[in-house]
Parts: C-alpha cells; sequence; structure tokens
C-alpha cells in the first residue's frame, strides 16, 4: 500500500510530537534549540507542511530520537 505525501506528513508530524513530549519539550522549546519558528513546529506536527531533510536532522538530533526521525 502506498502512502500518500499527506500521510507521510502527518506521519512524521505525529512521530515529532511524540519525541517533543517525551523530552518534556513545549513547542517553543523545541523551536528556540533548532532555530525555527514555535508556529512552524506547530504547522509540521499538524502535517500541514511537509518536514524538509534539514529540518529532520535538526529536530532528531535536538530530540535524540534514536533515528526515529
Amino acid at each position: 500500500m502506498e502512502v500518500s505525501p499527506v500521510q507521510e506528513r502527518r506521519s512524521f508530524g505525529d512521530a515529532l510530537a511524540l519525541w517533543r513530549s517525551r523530552r518534556g519539550m513545549t513547542k517553543k522549546a523545541l523551536a528556540e534549540a533548532m532555530g525555527y519558528d514555535p508556529s512552524y513546529i506547530s504547522h509540521i506536527e499538524s502535517g500541514r507542511y511537509p518536514a524538509g531533510d534539514d529540518f529532520a536532522h535538526r529536530a532528531e538530533a535536538t530530540l535524540s530520537a534514536g533515528g526515529e526521525l
């Protein structure tokens, strides 16, 4: 079964929200740590915007998600 771009964005957003929560970080705290605006984090988590490679790598490094992002 093929995954649509919207489903893929949503899946990444769900994983990002999960790891952010596990680390006890607010969207604002994660955004500051990564160098992004908090509203951008919200857009990624909701699936409205796709996460680029740079964003995904920064999120992985910031959240120490064990390669899940």
